[in-house]
This record gives C-alpha cells, structure tokens and sequence, in this order.
C-alpha cells in the first residue's frame, strides 16, 4: 500500500490484535489516538515511511508491546517521554533516520529492552546518561553514525568487539568510568583513520601499553591534518597513573612530540607522585619486589 495518512478510528474493535504492519507506506503522521484499544499488540511495524515526529502519546496504552520498528524513516527528534508505559518492550529499531541526538531519557523506562538499533542515523553526540535503566540490553548497533559518547556510564571493561562494527566513528568519548584496563583490542577494532577524538580521562587506570603510544598519537595526527594544529582530541589525564616498571616500554616511546604526553601525573609510587611520566628517567621507574 502507498497509505499517506490513516483516520483516528480505523482500528477501533481490534482489540485482539497482536501484529500490526504499516510499514513501507508514505505516512508522514499518524493521530496521536490511532493505537487506543490495542492494548494486546505485540508487534508493531512502522518502518520505511516518511515520519519526521511523532505524538507524544502514540504509544499510550501500549503496554504489551515486544517490537517495535521505526526504522527507514525521516525521524530527526522524538519526544523524551514517547516510550513511557513500553515496560515489556524488548527490540526498539530506531535505525537509518535522521537523529543529530536524542533526550537523555527517552530510554530510562526500557528496563526489558534486549535489542536497541541506533545504525545509520547523523547522531553526533548522545548524552552521558542516555544507556541508564537499560540493564537487560544485549544488542547496540551505534555503527555508521560520527560520535559515540559513553561517559560517566560507570563502565569497567571493554570487550575486544565492542567497536568492530564502528568503522566511521570520528570520535569516543570514555572518560568518567571505572575503567581499569586501557582497552588496547577494542581500540584496535576501530578505523583510527578516521577517528580524530578519544576520551579516557578520568578513569581507574594506572599503566599504559606500549601500543597504546601508537594509537593515541594516530588520533592526534589525524586531527592535526584537518585543523592544521594540534587540540584537545586526546584526554588520558586524571587516571592514577602508576609510574612504575610496567610503563617503561610506553615511556621509552615518549619524546615530547604529543600533547597526551604531558596528561601523564603518576599518582604513584609516593616517591613519583605528583610528577609528570614524561619528566621522570625510564630507570627510576621501578616495581619494588
């Protein structure tokens, strides 16, 4: 069907309704009462039409809903409390639209969600806090947008395929988490060609990997080739950085050519605290036995 528009009460008396397709119509709106006595529908397919907004309130009354398919719309914005009353939604498509961002609570109330697709969208950043509440999650697809922005979210490890999929990520924010580990194989995963922002500050590390020297001056030499200057796109600072044996390697790869060098406080041992990493001599960085 080509539908562009559909009456308040055309599914009035379908109460026993579970699976509802509008897709791949040129819908460019829908009343915001068209869903009321639906309150049995699981599935719910939206996709590949014209929307650009939704009412507040379409999904009121919703809430047996599973899946829901947005997908391959005009969508630039969606109201923040647009999903409230979905409690048993467990796959949200928001894939391939238009979203530059989206309110920073608009998925607080998915505590079941299990799958969230947010691919091929113009997101160029996102909130610190825009995952809380979704602790059932398993599948997030963020690739083919330009910014990702994960911090304060309290996260401590990042497994190796975490960003495979991310290949135009332009830049990561990470900073503000629990993380111990400089994540060196999911960094690895990432097209650094194209990344010119990463953000590890404030965090619980305390030795970097040699390794580590490479990527962090691959971003910097990216931004430096766009803006013709070097900036901010590196933060590593406010980590308790342990100036010990275990960051000779790194410090040997150190020779002032990098803003990220002097991000570098040893927090320790007593004796290196306060001082910066690139100030102290690769034979006083010692692990005491």
């Amino acid at each position: 069907n080509k539908f562009t528009t559909l009456p308040a009460d055309i599914f009035v008396g379908l109460g026993n309704l579970q699976t509802l397709s509008l897709h791949s119509n040129q819908l460019t709106t829908l009343p915001a009462d068209i869903f009321v006595g639906l309150g049995n529908l699981q599935t719910l397919r939206l996709h590949s039409n014209q929307f650009t907004t939704l009412p507040a309130d379409i999904f009121v009354g919703l809430g047996n809903l599973q899946r829901l398919h947005l997908y391959s719309n005009q969508l630039t914005t969606l109201p923040a409390d647009i999903f409230v009353g979905l409690g048993n939604l467990q796959t949200l498509r928001l894939d391939s639209n238009k979203f530059t961002t989206l309110p920073a609570d608009i998925f607080v109330v998915l505590g079941n969600l299990q799958t969230l697709y947010l691919r091929s969208n113009q997101l160029t950043t996102l909130p610190a806090d825009i995952f809380v509440g979704l602790g059932n999650l398993q599948t997030l697809r963020l690739d083919s947008n330009k910014i990702l922005n994960l911090a304060y979210n309290n996260i401590r490890t990042i497994p190796a395929d975490t960003f495979g999929n991310l290949l135009q990520l332009e830049q990561l924010g990470l900073g503000g988490n629990d993380i111990s580990t400089f994540p060196l194989e999911a960094l690895a995963n990432l097209n650094i060609a194209v990344l010119s922002a990463l953000k590890l500050n404030n965090n619980q590390m305390e030795t970097l990997p040699v390794m580590a020297y490479d990527i962090l001056a691959s971003v910097l030499a990216w931004e430096a080739y766009l803006l013709g200057s070097f900036g901010p796109s590196v933060r590593i600072d406010n980590n308790p950085w342990q100036c010990d044996c275990r960051m000779i390697p790194f410090r040997q790869r150190m020779n002032g050519s990098y803003p990220f060098e002097d991000q570098i406080t040893c927090a320790g041992p007593g004796n290196l605290a306060g001082q910066k990493l690139q100030d102290v001599n690769p034979e006083d960085l010692i692990c005491e036995v």
